[in-house]
């Protein structure tokens, strides 16, 4: 009778040991969490900066060539509808106080919210505002001049510059928080997985110590 062999590759031994896969180690996730937080808050703040510095620039230039300086009473139309504030520089003069008289005899001013703001080494102080129709003709006379006739102050840009600042320090904290904590277990991981010198003991026997067996006698 003759044997004849498997083919190569046929055979495969039940004792053969699998190779097991490599485990992360405990931390890892919240390193990769942590730094890509810390990523994004920084690169979101930049954008952020970036974007008010040039929707500022855009929105200040768009107020100043809106505005118009009164010097004594006068008489104005063509202002559509619109919200317009009158402005006091506080470092020339403080307490004016105007009125606006419509073409019905009316006063439509109202007192206007604390707004304040410096623009090319001029202050702009709100003291009063009124809203105003198309084809409406308004005088204004004050008790102190000069004034300014103006739109509303761009703020709108400083609070979402301060809202996208906070959020991107937010998440900057965040990642440094979850940075520090996954690099603590990591640390803490790699010291459980290489034991110390000598850790392997005898049963009954702390580290590094072993039975002692006396040798015959002389």
């Amino acid at each position: 009778m003759s044997y004849t062999p498997p083919p190569p590759g046929a055979y495969q031994p039940d004792n053969v040991p699998t190779q097991e896969k490599p485990r992360r180690r405990p931390g890892t996730g919240m390193l990769i969490a942590g730094l890509i937080l810390i990523g994004v808050s920084i690169l979101g703040g930049i954008i952020a900066v970036v974007a008010f510095s040039v929707s500022s620039f855009s929105k200040l230039e768009d107020f100043a060539s809106s505005t118009h300086s009164i010097d004594q009473h006068v008489t104005v139309d063509g202002l559509g509808d619109n919200q317009w504030f009158i402005y006091q520089d506080p470092n020339v003069m403080t307490g004016a106080s105007c009125t606006v008289v419509d073409e019905q005899g009316n006063d439509v001013t109202t007192q206007s919210a604390d707004l304040d703001m410096t623009l090319n080494d001029l202050s702009f102080q709100a003291i009063q505002t009124f809203e105003s129709t198309a084809g409406g003709v308004y005088d204004i006379s004050c008790t102190d001049y000069p004034v300014i006739l103006g739109g509303s102050l761009p703020l709108g840009g400083l609070f979402g510059a301060g809202i996208s600042v906070f959020v991107a320090g937010l998440l900057f904290l965040v990642g440094a928080v979850l940075t520090i904590i996954g690099l603590v277990r990591r640390s803490k991981s790699k010291r459980q997985q290489y034991p110390p010198y000598g850790g392997n003991s005898y049963p009954g026997y702390g580290p590094g110590q072993q039975p002692y067996y006396p040798g015959p006698p002389a």
